[in-house]
């Protein structure tokens, strides 16, 4: 690394012949003005790489968007508004047991389930929409 180059050229000042005898700040000094200018390096390479690959990142990132979809009908967010669909009807079918039966309890907490099964459907496909996904 170039930081620990220019500490040994500090050290190699002070132990060379001529005996430059350097304070330990002016090491340090070197060392920080190494750290500053690969900083300053890395940061104008980064631009540069940005800059040449936008167009590519462009592209990637609406492959990515349409794979999410653009309506719950479509890509991921349609696979997920699918599948919510097929897991909240099975409360449809409990229910339809339970009201036979006249099971006024099991009623309350089918109908309890569903609504936070609507709930959480909701919380994912607009995190889906929004591009932020819910943590776990």
């Amino acid at each position: 690394m170039q930081t620990d180059a220019f500490r040994q050229l500090g050290a190699q000042l002070n132990a060379s012949s001529t005996g430059a005898d350097l304070d330990p700040g002016i090491t340090a000094g070197f060392a920080a003005l190494a750290g500053a200018l690969v900083d300053m390096k890395a940061q104008a390479s980064a631009r540069d790489i940005l800059r040449r690959t936008d167009p590519d990142v462009r592209k990637l990132l609406a492959a990515m968007a349409d794979a999410v979809g653009a309506d719950d009908a479509q890509g991921l967010r349609g696979t997920v508004a699918s599948n919510w669909t097929a897991a909240l009807s099975a409360y449809q079918r409990t229910y339809s047991v339970a009201a036979t039966d006249k099971a006024d309890a099991r009623q309350r907490q089918i109908v309890a389930d569903y609504l936070t099964g609507i709930d959480r459907r909701d919380a994912q496909l607009a995190a889906l929409a929004s591009g932020h996904l819910p943590a776990r």
